[in-house]
């Protein structure tokens, strides 16, 4: 018998619900009117499940829905409410409720629905606590091998091991010994959970078994798995079995550890449940010890293959050395002068292919780069300022052992230009010179394009800041920035965000620049800036990690989005306050109408008058009929509420076939589906489409989405192998005509499509199937090829 309680603030509801409901044999239900009365009878009483309303006085479903899992988070719980909006439905499934039904239909139906629900609920939860024990099993293994990947000593390894089967698999503690071959001392490796002195009585020896070996011993022992389900009953757990009591421990379990043909050690593991070892759970688990020696093994064959990788590393260092040159024009040689790297940045410089120069010497980088066989700067790093102003070079720095220079050339690519060199020694692993590197970069080049930065930097139509990454202060702002804070260009300079109106309290300076330097870039959609008039400004605000001239910097860029939120917070009120009032008059009519019709269906038991019958079943027809218009003004109702966005056309459409409830229809999509730019309602159009094929087509079996793809659009076909549609009825297949409930679903779908741009027509032939098309304009829809591009 399933206990239930059914909570709803109208009696006659709930008069309805313990009629219907209480017809199964295995249903019993208690009723309460509010949610207060309903809290105090979980405290007194015993349900398998929870049926609510959602509007009701005081206290709403999805607030009792709170209060009930912070108690019972596994009792069932569902929400039985006309109030349909899709937030209320996310929000119920968010904070744990196991179903949600719209009131809306006949009662017979509608509580048979319930019925239906309630049982799968319980049936579901029941299996839920079966799996879950085995779930924590697996999840052991999950965690380990993700630990393996991060962790490489034994030891650490051995400990995270002991906190996964405490934390993931809740059990009260878990050690790991090993034996010692000389002693066979069994040492304890490490534990997780409650140990203080548990270990005191803990078996030392493997070989002493005065008191009864234990399942550790055992386990080392025999090389198997050793088991304890039973520990007051078991004499072997005679010497610390108190001990174990004591800490709730009321079985173990114990798994060998090996790295090789002997058996080292176990992992023992205890439980605050009696019989709690399972047949499926010790396979589980010794699987679990075998893993984990496999892993021992693969650590004991790793270190041999660090060393191998320390020598393979060594043999790299000079040649990772270049790589990290490689983004710019760069080139290097050997001590013999011997040109051993020209990477494509140089290629591009000089016109000269790498194939050409590699393993040429006699300075044959200086005739591509200066013209003429002479040393370049990589080989005068130790030369004296004089001697390198005999070959040209000035403006000359130099930092341990780099240089940096420029020098003026009179041909490059066929024009003058000023080179800008940087050259440096490289040293092998042993501290050995082995050849130099140089890059190099055209200085015209760089200032057209310096520029060219700074005229499309002070016409943006918005506001940048540049921040030094040192100190965090402004180096340099755009006019944009001048006339949105006030401040003029030279108050800027020298100064932090703090101090030009970016409040410290939103943006804390310390935790601003840790995180954007561990992240590289940080975006505020919704930012205060307080203007120097004292205005207060609303703006978006991203900063990020930019590379200038060989120099790390700040750029902040800054929009000023006070106009858009007016317009936005304007707009969301009115919508906001339409809903609600439209919604509620819905609900309470809905409430009413299922009244209404849950009244009639129960009169009509006991009327034997077939013309006072034929009265209560046009009733019983009519109130339907009102019932299904008001719930199509629901979904019509928030179409354009939210908006459009791109989405994947397949998985839209495997959730709307899901919503039509038949398993004897094929749904066959058609593979690589487009992306569709289209209102967040667009599932509920092929909902529509399936749902006319399941109710209309007669003896629907199968159903085909296919694309096809035109020079200009995007045809998305919904073919069925019904019945089809005749001739007469297609003029009039999309209009919301008065009493033809036919086509109130494909008039909805035709507004949703008309929303973003997009048609459908119905091109099927009468007696071969319906065959519906969607037309998407070309800028409505992504292939994968034009996904990449």
């Amino acid at each position: 018998m399933i206990s239930v309680l059914y909570i709803d603030s109208d009696p006659v509801l709930l008069d309805l619900g313990k009629r219907f409901l209480e017809r199964e044999a295995d249903i019993r239900l208690d009723i309460a009117h509010t949610a207060k009365e309903a809290i105090q009878r979980l405290k007194t009483g015993s349900f398998d499940a929870i049926v609510t309303d959602h509007v009701m006085p005081e206290i709403d479903g999805i607030y009792l829905l709170k209060i009930v899992r912070e108690k019972f988070p596994k009792l069932p719980f569902i929400i039985f409410t006309g109030k349909g909006r899709e937030e209320i439905f996310t929000e119920a499934l968010n904070n744990g409720a196991d179903d949600y039904i719209q009131k809306g239909g006949d009662p017979k139906s509608q509580f048979a629905e319930l019925s239906h629900k309630i049982k799968r609920a319980v049936e579901f939860r029941e299996s839920e606590q079966k799996i879950a024990r085995l779930n924590r099993i697996d999840a052991i293994l999950r965690r380990i091998n993700e630990s393996v990947v991060h962790i490489h000593d034994r030891m650490p390894l051995m400990q995270e091991v002991c906190k996964i089967m405490v934390q993931e698999a809740g059990f009260g503690m878990a050690w790991i010994g090993f034996e010692d071959p000389a002693t066979h001392r069994i040492n304890r490796v490490t534990a997780s959970g409650v140990v203080d002195n548990f270990f005191v009585k803990v078996r030392l020896y493997s070989d002493d078994i005065t008191n009864g070996e234990g399942p550790t011993v055992t386990a080392i022992r025999w090389e198997k798995y050793s088991v304890c389900n039973d520990i007051q009953a078991d004499p072997t757990m005679e010497m610390w079995g108190e001990d174990a009591l004591r800490k709730g421990y009321q079985s173990a379990a114990a798994f060998p550890l090996s790295t090789g043909k002997t058996v080292h050690g176990a992992i023992t593991i205890y439980s605050s449940e009696k019989n709690f070892f399972t047949d499926t759970e010790i396979r589980l688990l010794n699987g679990i010890s075998e893993d984990i020696s496999f892993i021992l093994k693969i650590m004991e064959m790793e270190d041999t293959r660090r060393q191998v990788q320390e020598e393979l590393e060594t043999s790299e260092h000079r040649l990772i050395e270049i790589i990290n040159f490689l983004p710019d024009a760069t080139f290097a040689i050997d001590t013999q002068g011997t040109i051993i790297v020209w990477n494509k940045a140089m290629e591009k410089l000089t016109r000269v292919s790498a194939e050409k120069v590699i393993g040429q010497g006699n300075y044959e980088y200086s005739f591509h780069t200066l013209g003429e066989r002479i040393p370049g700067l990589l080989d005068l790093v130790f030369a004296t300022d004089t001697e390198l102003e005999k070959y040209h070079y000035s403006a000359i720095q130099r930092i341990h052992n780099c240089i940096r220079a420029q020098i003026p050339v009179s041909s490059l690519k066929g024009k003058p230009a000023t080179l800008e060199i940087i050259a440096s020694l490289l040293f092998d692993q042993n501290g050995q010179l082995s050849g130099a590197i140089e890059s190099i970069y055209d200085i015209q080049k760089i200032s057209q394009k310096d520029e060219k930065f700074h005229r499309l930097f002070d016409t943006s139509d918005h506001g940048i800041i540049i921040l030094e990454s040192d100190t965090h202060k402004i180096i340099d702002a755009n006019s944009f920035i001048v006339t949105l804070t006030g401040y003029s260009l030279e108050y800027l300079l020298g100064r932090n965000l703090e101090e030009i109106g970016f409040s410290k309290e939103t943006m804390p300076a310390e935790q601003f620049f840790t995180e954007l330097e561990k992240t590289g870039y940080i975006h505020y959609k919704d930012f205060p800036l307080v203007s120097k008039s004292g205005k207060n400004i609303d703006v978006e605000f991203i900063s990020k990690i930019n590379s200038l001239n060989d120099h790390q910097v700040i750029q902040c860029s800054i929009y000023d989005i006070s106009q858009r939120k007016r317009a936005e917070s304007a707009r969301i009120l009115a919508r906001k306050n339409l809903d609600m009032f439209s919604s509620l008059i819905r609900h309470d009519i809905l409430n009413q109408l299922m009244v209404v019709s849950g009244s009639l269906e129960l009169a009509s038991y006991s009327i034997q008058d077939p013309d006072l019958l034929k009265h209560l079943t046009r009733a019983q027809t009519a109130t339907k009929t009102i019932q299904r218009q008001i719930i199509f003004t629901r979904e019509y109702e928030n179409l354009g509420a939210d908006t459009p966005r791109w989405q994947q056309i397949s998985t839209v459409i495997h959730r709307a076939f899901l919503e039509v409830e038949t398993e004897s229809i094929i749904l066959n999509i058609q593979q690589d589906s487009p992306d569709i730019f289209a209102d967040p309602l667009i599932e509920k159009v092929f909902y529509h489409l399936f749902n006319y094929s399941y109710k209309y087509g007669e003896k629907v079996s199968r159903i085909e989405v296919s694309f096809h793809y035109t020079t200009t659009e995007l045809i998305i076909t919904v073919a069925d192998n019904g019945i089809g549609i005749s001739p007469e009825n297609k003029a009039h297949l999309f209009e919301w005509r008065s009493g033809n409930e036919k086509t109130l679903g494909l008039f909805l779908a035709q507004k949703i499509l008309a929303s973003t741009g997009m048609m459908i027509r119905e091109t099927g032939e009468f007696k071969k199937g319906t065959r519906f098309e969607i037309i998407v304009p070309m800028d409505g829809f992504k292939t994968a090829l034009r996904k990449l591009s």
